[in-house]
């Protein structure tokens, strides 16, 4: 049974293309100062191929209108609009979460409470779109008499400009990633003109200094400055709260902003916020090998396994990503948000377990027994010839397969 039901889960993981995919686009935004006292706020949307219907001709093509918006309050300051059409020459490049088009605006803005964005995509092939907003986190500023600190804004390399230099694209604080073993950031501070000493601390979460570089210049015009900093990724402890302090003195002054931040891990990457939840949301696809080593686990040694789980399902190993394990946590999200039931999670429910095994169903039937008594919901799956029954005895959604179906 078990062998049966891997080829059965590889083959449909390519068969099934789903397209209510356009709100899965991610958005950022980031704040650096700019002349005058006003802010300059850079925003990034990235639209994953996934979140667009394709239309094949001679390669695949998609369309789509995007929108990125600065408001205050409910009055537009600026609006950047964009159209685009983007092409992939193979249907798996079509449904890639990695492979992605990136929009940017940098808007101009002063320095007002209630700021926000809005961030608008549609796809101009099936007129799906989705609309997303937030307020900026001015409340990452600190201010303290006449010296202002920034969050710092980390980078990881991806071909272009970005606003930021050459090939520096801004990550969430959250999901840091190291370039050529540092991780690399640009602190920006101001509110002020001449000299100054501007102290980085790294700081594990005893709040131990681990590393630090100190900096001693001069402000000249504009009242702020920036500088590129680097931390050698040795020095940073893993699977810990890291944090960096940032010192700032002028003249007789002085203050200081602890921020801390998150590296981005390999499963993150997917929305699976603990790998504790990632390795028993796998519990599907485990060989009786794997589960048993899977239940022996040691803490240190959890990455690894989850790594190689998914390197031997790698359907494609000439990509980037790898679509089965994208596939997988996409269906255990969907039926986590669907099938939840109170406190019982949606991914261990009877229909939640068929849906991640064989995905949307090609039909689906609903009625009554005869005496009227319970609810039933049949799934057709055509390409595999396959039926499921789920009965809801007792009229609370609570739908059980007939007979059980074991993994």
């Amino acid at each position: 049974m078990k062998k049966k039901f891997i080829i059965l889960f590889f083959s449909l993981v390519f068969s099934q293309n789903f397209r209510e995919n356009v709100e899965l686009f991610t958005h950022e935004n980031f704040i650096k100062p700019s002349k005058d006292d006003k802010l300059e706020i850079v925003s990034i949307m990235q639209i994953p191929n996934l979140s667009l219907q394709f239309i094949k001709s001679d390669i695949f093509k998609a369309n789509f209108q995007a929108s990125i918006v600065i408001l205050n309050d409910d009055v537009i300051l600026n609006q950047n609009n964009f159209e685009k059409q983007i092409t992939a020459e193979r249907f798996n490049d079509t449904v890639s979460r990695r492979i992605v088009t990136i929009l940017k605006a940098s808007n101009i803005v002063e320095n007002k409470n209630k700021i926000f964005s809005t961030f608008y995509l549609k796809d101009l092939d099936t007129k799906n779109d989705s609309e997303k907003k937030e307020k900026i986190n001015l409340d990452s500023i600190h201010k303290s008499q006449s010296l202002t600190i920034y969050q710092p804004i980390f980078f990881k390399k991806i071909e272009g400009e970005w606003g930021f230099g050459q090939d520096l694209f801004p990550t969430n604080i959250e999901r840091v990633e190291a370039v050529d073993n540092e991780l690399i950031f640009n602190q920006y501070f101001g509110g002020f003109s001449g000299n100054y000493s501007i102290r980085i601390e790294l700081l594990d979460k005893s709040k131990k200094v681990i590393w630090s570089d100190e900096i001693n210049d001069k402000i000249l015009s504009d009242n702020f400055d920036f500088k590129p900093i680097s931390i050698p990724y040795d020095k940073i402890p893993k699977g810990q709260e890291i944090g960096i302090k940032i010192n700032l003195s002028h003249n007789n002054l002085s203050t200081s902003k602890l921020y801390s931040f998150g590296l981005l891990d390999s499963y993150k990457y997917f929305g699976i916020p603990n790998l504790d939840q990632a390795l028993e949301q796998m519990i599907y696809i485990y060989s009786a090998e794997e589960r048993k080593e899977y239940r022996d686990i040691q803490d240190d040694d959890k990455e690894i396994f989850f790594k190689k789980i998914w390197a031997k399902r790698d359907p494609d190993r000439t990509t980037k990503e790898n679509e089965l394990l994208e596939e997988y946590f996409k269906r255990v999200s969907f039926a986590d948000s669907q099938f939840s039931r109170g406190s019982s999670l949606g991914w261990r429910s009877d229909m939640g377990m068929i849906y991640i095994l064989f995905g949307k169903p090609d039909e689906i039937s609903r009625n009554s027994n005869i005496q009227g008594t319970y609810n039933i919901e049949t799934w057709y799956y055509n390409n595999v010839s396959k039926n499921f029954v789920f009965i809801d005895r007792n009229g609370f959604g609570n739908y059980e397969l007939d007979p059980p179906f074991f993994y």
